[in-house]
């Protein structure tokens, strides 16, 4: 009884992680973009590729986001990308009940076949962008060395620190440590795996949504890696607004593509 109580909890504190919704909230159509569902294993999810008419592909982003279910919530975030040139993959994996372990192990798994899936699809000579939403940066993290020489950048936005100091930040020394501890340890914490990528720039973008506390930004920040850089958002900002934050990613992104140029 109490270990099937503490198994509850574990999935019930991984589950705080992810926000899935089996809802469609936008087309391709809507941003003016081609849209294409690429075939895959039944079991494994839904993966979509994004292209703006017209405009010769010049790279590839994988969009990682936080859940499933919610795939086309996030067409119109990432549309401004297919304006550069660049291709968009967004998926969203397969829930099952037959599901074992954690949430994130599934996560994990999943999120690896269908990366697998989309690097099939991107020659070997384009560059890819990996490019992550809070839990989905962790995604982006455990999945861009598949791409070996074609990464051509990563960014993680809203990126916990460490699962134990987001769950301290967010519920306190006594909550926090209980929750953080029924977390699964199987897999290395977002700052570890950060600091094991030598060869790709990294930008860890941060905006105060309410939902992630600055002090995980700021422990990015006091990383010294030479890869490493950083951009923060006006709080609250609505996600479409063009500021002097957004154009300088903007810039970023064009230079990891900029074949006349070395990151």
């Amino acid at each position: 009884m109490k270990k099937s109580f503490a198994n509850y909890l574990s999935v019930l504190v991984e589950d705080l992680f992810f926000s899935p919704k089996d809802q469609v909230y936008w087309s391709p159509e809507h941003a003016g973009l081609n849209g294409q569902k690429l075939p895959t294993l039944s079991d494994e999810g839904t993966v979509l590729r994004l292209t703006k008419p017209n405009i010769e592909a010049k790279g590839s982003v994988i969009y990682f986001h936080d859940g499933s279910k919610n795939l086309t919530a996030h067409i119109p975030e990432t549309a401004w990308l297919c304006e550069l040139g660049l291709e968009v993959y967004l998926f969203d994996i397969r829930e099952s009940e037959d599901d074992k372990g954690f949430p994130i192990e599934s996560y994990i798994r999943k999120t690896g076949k269908l990366v697998d899936r989309i690097l099939q699809e991107i020659p070997q000579e384009q560059k890819v962008l990996f490019s992550g939403n809070f839990i989905g940066a962790y995604g982006a993290l455990e999945n861009v060395s598949k791409a070996s020489e074609q990464a051509a950048g990563l960014i993680l936005h809203n990126c916990p620190y460490s699962f134990r100091s987001y769950m301290l930040a967010n519920y306190g020394p006594g909550l926090g440590q209980a929750m953080s501890a029924l977390l699964a340890s199987d897999y290395q914490d977002p700052y570890v795996l950060v600091s094991e990528i030598k060869d790709v720039p990294i930008v860890v973008t941060y905006q105060n949504t309410g939902r992630l506390p600055i002090s995980e930004f700021n422990k990015f920040r006091k990383t010294e890696l030479p890869n490493l850089s950083y951009i923060e958002f006006p709080a609250k900002a609505p996600a479409q607004t063009v500021n002097k934050e957004a154009e300088e990613l903007r810039e970023r992104i064009i230079k990891f593509f900029d074949t006349r140029t070395t990151s």
